[in-house]
């Protein structure tokens, strides 16, 4: 285990480290605005998700960023105590009934400013036709939190199939398969900077690309402006339209769809400001051409590695876009990740 102090010397090397990458990739950008400072993250309770192996009711590992698999209690500071409490008690009655209910692994979520709990149980295919209700059913009702757990290998859900996160004081649900990554400590931030550099743009319609649950468009996008929100992730979709019909936004629709297709057959509007939130690899070569092609005003890339970045600014750079704003967030400490918000026009 590591002491405190330690703990803050080493947050402290990563950031170092972190900071000269970027700083070294904002070199290759001409960017010469005053020094980009990265917004540190709080030192624990900074993950609402987390991924367990159970080689046997003896053996729980998780993983610790510093460090890699260790013994599951040994990660627990990396999650909110309320999310502690679930993992304690999920692991203990797992393991309780382990031989008559075998479990491989646990993917644990929770929820945004809120007490909810997801479950989803990894479990042998081979398993397929043995029931696992009564063991579903006694976590929903023992673990704290726990509103729905999923067993994928059987198709099945109890309880809930979304998580019911709060964003000032709004609900935001995700499917229990989409993708919603928060660190609690700096996603209001995290908005509210893509919120306020958008009030600051001039365009007549947003499109949002890989747009996730639709968090930043519905967020951030002035009501009353047309959205147009484009993912793979049906589930992600799912959630997205749940959003806006929660929030209000009639103007916002969005479409289960590769990016570059939508890209290739679609008429873009002209006047249109882009969000896009690639995946941690970047786009791909061909997604950035075609948003090229489609001249938007301004664009906001949410990229959340430091290749991602990199990969998606240049090409706009050297076609004559130029950085109106570039801002750094420690999302995931403790790993080469970091998650930048960059805002583009098109002319000065």
């Amino acid at each position: 285990m590591f002491t405190q102090d330690e703990l803050v010397t080493a947050y402290a090397q990563t950031l170092k480290e972190k900071t000269k990458r970027l700083s070294q990739i904002l070199k290759k950008f001409n960017f010469t605005s005053p020094e980009i400072k990265i917004e540190p993250s709080s030192l624990s309770g900074f993950r609402l998700r987390g991924k367990f192996k159970i080689y046997s009711p003896q053996k729980i590992r998780g993983t610790d960023p510093r460090v890699g698999e260790v013994p599951y209690e040994r990660t627990l500071w990396l999650f909110p105590n309320y999310l502690q409490k679930a993992i304690r008690k999920t692991m203990t009655l797992i393991s309780s009934h382990w031989s008559k209910w075998p479990v491989d692994g646990v993917e644990i979520k929770g929820a945004l400013n809120q007490r909810e709990v997801f479950l989803l149980l990894s479990v042998k295919r081979s398993y397929r036709h043995k029931t696992y209700a009564p063991l579903a059913h006694l976590l929903l009702k023992e673990v704290p939190y726990v509103v729905g757990i999923a067993i994928p290998s059987q198709k099945k859900v109890y309880g809930t199939e979304m998580i019911t996160h709060l964003l000032f004081n709004q609900p935001i649900v995700s499917h229990h398969q989409a993708f919603f990554q928060a660190n609690p400590s700096l996603i209001v931030s995290l908005v509210t900077r893509v919120r306020e550099e958008i009030k600051l743009l001039d365009f007549n319609q947003a499109y949002d690309f890989y747009c996730g649950v639709g968090l930043f468009s519905l967020l951030g996008v002035p009501r009353g402006k047309k959205i147009w929100g484009i993912d793979l992730n049906s589930w992600a979709i799912e959630s997205a339209r749940l959003n806006a019909l929660n929030l209000s936004r009639r103007e916002a629709a969005f479409f289960c769809q590769e990016v570059e297709e939508f890209l290739a057959s679609s008429v873009i509007l002209e006047g249109s400001f882009f969000l896009v939130n690639p995946p941690r690899a970047g786009c791909s070569g061909r997604v950035i051409q075609r948003l090229l092609a489609c001249q938007p005003v301004s664009l906001g890339f949410i990229c959340c590695s430091l290749p991602a970045l990199e990969k998606s600014i240049l090409p706009f750079l050297q076609q004559g876009y130029w950085i109106i704003s570039l801002s750094a967030f420690d999302q995931f400490p403790f790993t080469p990740f970091l998650e930048t918000i960059t805002f583009l026009s098109r002319g000065k």
